[in-house]
């Protein structure tokens, strides 16, 4: 995931705008519309900055995993 993360971080800041985690569902055939990227963005940016980190990054892809169990 740190590799998927990486290769979208397309400024190397370290941290996905919404622009960022768009092409990120996009790149794995998800598109989403900008509404549902802000919500995911809403609810995953723990710190409230704005931006989503690797850790809260890795915790969107944990909670998709313990609903799909």
């Amino acid at each position: 995931m740190r590799e998927k993360f990486d290769a979208i971080d397309i400024d190397g800041s370290g941290e996905l705008d919404e622009n960022e985690m768009r092409l990120l569902f996009e790149s794995f055939g998800r598109p989403v519309s900008k509404r549902i990227i802000a919500n995911i963005m809403r609810l995953t940016d723990l710190d409230g900055n704005g931006t989503i980190d690797f850790g809260e990054f890795m915790n969107v892809f944990d909670e998709i995993a313990l609903k799909q169990k």
